[in-house]
């Protein structure tokens, strides 16, 4: 688990320096203030700057637009080192460069860094090097219709991770018996067994599928990072202090350190709420412009720990 972080030029981050992190962070602030790049940075930083993750990130962002059809679907890397790095090497350890169209030299320093971040300077070749996937980090976009369901179902299926993904589900509903992956040649569909009948998951709206993307996502992360983007998408405020008491749970049983974004005030205050009333450390995280003149545009993270939530609520502040 991290205990900090510190980002340099990478996207909108000049400079961004967080002292502590929790077992659990929500970042809040407003629009482009850097709350999808944090998620972005450490998606990088899990998947040990996986070609396929760095391909991933450009394509969400339609930033492929004048080359996407250029992608070499068996060979990301060589799509991505030739339009978009262009120094003659790729450096991960323990600082990440990447060229100087989309990322102007990164640097991702991590605390308890070790050596995951262990490779050495090479040249672009046609023999590029084989990277490793460390797929216990799991992202949760905005929606639900690329997440990579079938892989991770296969991943946990007839296994004790199986029924945690049953019991995110039964906080919709306890009379849902099972629950399973119908494969199609063009979709994948979840499936509940409830009242002796095979039925969409789907079936009973968008927060419960919301929720089974999640807790999927989070137990295929076991030790490892569980991200989410708009935590809030499709689920009602009334039902989300249960998902959070179950992230908390399950994040601490599984050793996973969750980081997920909200604009919802309701979700920043089932947050607060869930991390007084439990042991697992809970850290939430305002990401705003600098006012020092010095710093114009820096991005900076204000941080409030389970002792400041407890005032905040108290005074019945808002820290978005």
């Amino acid at each position: 688990m991290l205990d900090s972080l510190y980002i340099k030029n990478f996207r909108l981050f000049k400079e961004l320096k967080i002292e502590h992190l929790g077992r659990v962070n929500l970042i809040v602030g407003r629009n482009n203030s850097g709350k999808t790049c944090l998620l972005e940075a450490l998606w990088i930083y899990g998947s040990y700057a996986n070609p396929a993750v760095l391909k991933k990130i450009i394509s969400q962002r339609d930033e492929n637009w004048e080359n996407s059809q250029l992608i070499d679907e068996s060979n990301p890397l060589k799509f991505l080192y030739y339009n978009y790095f262009t120094n003659d090497s790729i450096i991960i350890a323990p600082e990440l460069t990447l060229g100087e169209k989309i990322w102007p030299k990164m640097e991702l320093n991590f605390d308890n860094l070790g050596n995951n971040c262990s490779f050495k300077n090479y040249p672009p070749s046609i023999n590029l090097p084989n990277f490793p996937n460390n797929e216990h980090t799991q992202f949760v976009s905005t929606t639900m219709a690329n997440q990579p369901v079938e892989k991770l179902w296969n991943n946990i299926f007839v296994t004790p991770l199986e029924e945690y993904v049953l019991k995110g589900l039964h906080l919709f509903d306890q009379k849902i018996q099972k629950v399973g992956l119908i494969v199609k040649p063009d979709k994948n569909i979840p499936m509940i067994f409830l009242k002796n009948e095979r039925i969409p998951l789907k079936h009973l709206g968008e927060g419960i599928s919301r929720v089974f993307h999640i807790i999927l996502a989070l137990v295929n992360a076991k030790d490892g990072f569980l991200l989410i983007d708009e935590f809030e998408n499709g689920l009602h405020y009334t039902v989300q202090p249960k998902v959070w008491e179950l992230i908390f749970k399950l994040a601490k049983e599984l050793n996973v350190q969750v980081f997920a974004t909200t604009h919802s005030w309701d979700c920043v205050t089932t947050f607060i709420e869930t991390t007084q009333a439990n042991e697992t450390e809970g850290m939430l995280f305002n990401l705003g412009r600098s006012a020092l003149k010095s710093n114009e545009n820096q991005v900076i993270a204000t941080a409030y720990d389970k002792e400041e939530l407890e005032l905040i609520t108290q005074a019945d502040l808002e820290v978005r």
